[in-house]
């Protein structure tokens, strides 16, 4: 059967391609799919047990079983946004002692 798959974000930049096409068997799931996308693609993940997949829209588990023509996506986890390193730390504590919240701004008269 074939299944198209669509790559978003670091997976298509990693692959080189926005969209591949695999001739999977009949019964395939989508951990056999993504087993089969890394293995052509090693340079994706190391572990496809992990790669979150969408088919046809919705988000499904591994065990998930495909049929001809479906649409699988591959969705790149999406983490933090916000400052890495000694910068983090420094944001993490408003206050000198990182254990007290400083409460709600009070008002000058």
């Amino acid at each position: 059967m074939r299944v198209s798959v669509r790559l978003f974000a670091s997976y298509r930049e990693r692959v080189g391609k926005q969209e591949v096409v695999l001739e999977l068997p009949e019964g395939a799931t989508v951990g056999y799919l993504a087993e089969e996308v890394v293995r052509l693609y090693p340079a994706l993940v190391t572990r496809p047990e992990r790669l979150v997949v969408a088919v046809n829209y919705e988000y499904r588990e591994h065990a998930y079983a495909l049929d001809d023509g479906d649409e699988a996506a591959l969705i790149p986890s999406v983490s933090g946004g916000g400052p890495q390193g000694e910068e983090a730390g420094r944001r993490r504590h408003v206050g000198a002692d990182p254990h007290v919240c400083p409460g709600p701004p009070r008002m000058m008269l």
